[in-house]
């Protein structure tokens, strides 16, 4: 299964992306590249909502 999200890029602007679990191991693209294993952390905001750590930068759901 393949999920859109935004990814933010060096120049601040937003770039499509994907993002798939295989086998307990996060895998993202940027754009239609290649798909490439990321170091995943996850934490919580003081409301619970979880932010995802990878590669140091931090992503948040955006609904």
């Amino acid at each position: 299964m393949h999920i859109h999200f935004r990814l933010p890029t060096w120049s601040d602007s937003e770039a499509d992306g994907r993002w798939e679990v295989v086998r307990d191991q996060l895998f993202m693209s940027e754009g239609n590249g290649a798909m490439e294993p990321v170091d995943l952390i996850i934490k919580f905001n003081s409301n619970g909502s979880p932010i995802l750590e990878a590669e140091g930068k931090e992503y948040c759901r955006c609904d």
